[in-house]
């Protein structure tokens, strides 16, 4: 029973590792250089008016 589950946390593991990291190269998610004013405008503005 203890393989089984160290068996099955280590393939998780391995598949949550092989899944996730090397943001850098997709570039789709990174708002580090973005201006805040059209950031706003862009994701936020529309939720804010219906409250």
């Amino acid at each position: 029973m203890k393989k089984k589950l160290l068996a099955l946390l280590m393939g998780t593991s391995l598949a949550l590792a092989a899944c996730g990291g090397g943001g850098d190269e997709a570039g789709g998610g990174d708002t580090a250089g973005a201006d805040p004013e059209k950031l706003y405008n862009q994701k936020c503005s529309s939720c804010m008016v219906a409250i």
